[in-house]
């Protein structure tokens, strides 16, 4: 009975919000550019305005980023759920739309009925939108990103690139997605373009294995990725030539 429950809430929630996500599928020109912005220390070498991209996609503490404010066209993600515990203030939310007029904010859908967001749905209802992607891109293969139900994703940066190809986009480009934070968190070095996660200096060894762990699997399901893409005809394009991200467009 309590499963039963459980299915019928997440079912309703979903049937809240489908038909609205329904609308972004395929809505942009497959000739247009997204260029989605990880935060990963790399992004301090580029000057986004330089890009050439018709919109920008940010995650997390994107917001930061000097440039947020001044180009035109953005989506935000955010899904972790630190966001939801505590560990990273709710106020993330505020800093997304205060530095932006024009952003998309996509959030993790189980957060939806959860107090401390009501607010915000009050407010910025028409700009959020809700999405669980919890599948994984494996070897073999997956059906069609649609985020309009449970669909696929890789951490944050794996949840923009099922968006945007749900909104129709054929060519993807990432920049400051490095694929190895966790060897700078470990080296006691910047492991985003803004510093650290001061949090995550309090990681014990175990953190630290499961994390190592959590990056190798991470890593293969990127390469899973790149093949769908490239199966797909999506084009995927890494800014930063010297990172992970370059040996696992070129698998």
């Amino acid at each position: 009975m309590v499963l039963a429950n459980l299915f019928l809430r997440v079912s309703t929630i979903f049937s809240e919000k489908e038909k609205r996500n329904k609308k972004l599928r395929n809505t942009v020109s497959e000739k247009e550019i997204i260029t989605i912005v990880a935060n990963g220390p790399s992004l301090k070498n580029y000057k986004l305005s330089s890009i050439k991209s018709n919109v920008f996609c940010f995650v997390n503490r994107g917001y930061l980023h000097p440039e947020y404010s001044n180009i035109y066209s953005k989506i935000h993600v955010i899904i972790d759920e630190k966001l939801n515990e505590g560990i990273w203030p709710i106020s993330m939310i505020d800093e997304v739309f205060n530095r932006s007029k024009d952003v998309n904010l996509f959030l993790n859908l189980k957060w939806k009925n959860e107090e401390k967001f009501k607010k915000y749905i009050q407010k910025f209802g028409d700009r959020i939108y809700w999405i669980d992607t919890r599948l994984f891109f494996t070897r073999f293969g997956f059906k069609k990103m649609d985020i309009s139900q449970l669909s696929y994703g890789n951490a944050v940066v794996g949840a923009a690139s099922c968006i945007s190809i749900f909104l129709g986009y054929k060519n993807i480009n990432f920049i400051g997605q490095d694929l190895n934070g966790l060897c700078y968190e470990i080296l006691k070095e910047d492991s985003h373009f803004y510093g650290t996660n001061q949090e995550n200096s309090k990681k014990k060894i175990s953190h630290i294995i499961y994390d190592l762990l959590s990056m190798s699997i991470s890593i293969n399901n990127w390469v899973n990725f790149s093949r769908f893409c490239k199966k797909n005809r999506i084009t995927l394009k890494n800014m930063n030539q010297n990172n992970l991200m370059s040996l696992v467009l070129k698998s």
